[in-house]
């Protein structure tokens, strides 16, 4: 099993790798990093990171992750990344949420649970990586 101390290392690590991906990308204000140092320190202790992060562009990213302890590994287990307009309309999201086999065009997914959510709500194809939903969010907040 992982110990104590490379669970809160990974974690962490993880985490602020997250970010580093979203400062790459975004502009990020300063509340929300302020937010994101607090919720760090946490998220070992939870197996749980949630956090809201708002750009300049009037846009939100939040991302979920619940983490769990393997073998040898930690692993993230469940996820959500939504993008959405400070008004609250989604404009993307992934997760591992339902089952969704196919996607909107009727071609089966190769990697269920792993699923994207359009900007019309249309179920498509998605690696389950956040750096490919970073990317794709930022082409579909510059529309």
């Amino acid at each position: 099993m992982v110990s104590d101390e490379h669970w809160r290392g990974w974690i962490a690590k993880h985490c602020w790798d997250l970010y580093s991906v979203v400062t790459s990308n975004f502009t990020v204000d300063y509340e929300s990093y302020e937010k994101f140092c607090d919720i760090v320190p946490k998220v070992p202790d939870a197996g749980l990171f949630r956090v809201s992060i708002e750009f300049e562009s009037a846009h939100v990213l939040e991302i979920r992750e619940e983490y769990e302890r393997k073998e040898h590994t930690v692993e993230v287990v469940n996820y959500s990344y939504v993008l959405r307009e400070k008004t609250g309309k989604n404009i993307l999201r992934a997760d591992t949420e339902g089952r969704h086999p196919i996607d909107h065009m009727g071609h089966e997914l190769p990697n269920p649970p792993h699923h994207l959510h359009d900007e019309q709500d249309r179920i498509c194809y998605f690696t389950g990586q956040f750096n490919d939903f970073v990317e794709r969010a930022k082409h579909s907040s510059t529309r």
